[in-house]
């Protein structure tokens, strides 16, 4: 069963090495910004992505350990 993704969800790339190195980070973990028809947009990025091209983070502690927030939402 494919994973249900929506605007909020902490994701990541499921093949880092298809995209350019400017989009990764530190760390493989995006916020998904926004859901079009075409794909989906994540933070730090202009680029589109499928659902195919990403899977969800776990909430572990380990993999979540460099949270993403939204700074206007969150001001941490």
């Amino acid at each position: 069963m494919a994973a249900q993704f929506e605007a909020g969800d902490m994701v990541k790339l499921a093949a880092p090495e298809k995209f350019s190195n400017s989009l990764i980070f530190k760390k493989n973990v995006f916020n998904i910004v926004a859901m079009y028809d075409e794909g989906i947009k994540l933070s730090f990025s202009d680029q589109i992505v499928t659902a195919p091209d990403i899977l969800p983070v776990k909430i572990d502690g380990a993999e979540n350990r460099s949270p993403i927030y939204d700074k206007k939402k969150n001001d941490y």
